[in-house]
């Protein structure tokens, strides 16, 4: 199984701009139980692969009981030097995620006043 997902989160909330557009290829690895992150380092250099790997780690140990591994490829990621910061894209990660495996999650959200909210 192999399957492309694109999140774009481009919102404003109490004076706060929030954006990130990042395209995943998700891969079924049906032989192996773990799961990959990697990166086409043709798009980006290291300055997001923390943020990135937070929120796939976050996914994965909490909502991802598949009986499978997968490699999640990180195939574009688009910011913006105002509006894009680590939590945006942790955040991002998680609900491509989300909505590549058709899962609903309050794990993580943003609230009315722009605050990132992440349960334990």
């Amino acid at each position: 199984m192999t399957q492309t997902t694109t999140f774009q989160l481009k919102k404003a909330i109490n004076n706060f701009g929030f954006y990130c557009e990042i395209k995943i290829t998700v891969t079924q690895n049906v032989k192996h139980l773990e799961n990959k992150l990697v990166y086409n380092d043709k798009i980006f250099g290291d300055e997001w692969k923390i943020p990135l790997e937070f929120g796939f780690l976050y996914f994965f140990k909490h909502l991802a009981y598949l009986g499978t591994g997968f490699t999640i490829t990180v195939n574009d990621l688009k910011t913006n030097p105002v509006d894009t910061k680590a939590i945006v894209i942790v955040y991002s990660m998680f609900k491509a995620l989300c909505n590549n495996f058709n899962i609903q999650s309050d794990l993580m959200e943003i609230s009315e006043t722009g605050v990132f909210l992440i349960k334990k």
